[in-house]
């Protein structure tokens, strides 16, 4: 259970970081990055790492 706090915890302080790298794409369009660390957490951890990281995200 631990590890599973852990791991979104983690993502989810990555997911902030991602969100400060940003791509800009024109001048009114912006590829924000942070979706990325919900998608592998959610895809090597499952659902709980997922929320939480999303949580702390968003």
């Amino acid at each position: 259970m631990y590890r599973l706090i852990y791991y979104g915890c983690s993502y989810g302080l990555l997911g902030s970081i991602l969100m400060i790298y940003t791509i800009k794409i024109d001048s009114t369009i912006i590829l924000d990055l942070r979706f990325l660390a919900v998608t592998i957490v959610c895809l090597y951890a499952g659902m709980v790492p997922a929320i939480i990281a999303a949580c702390i995200i968003g």
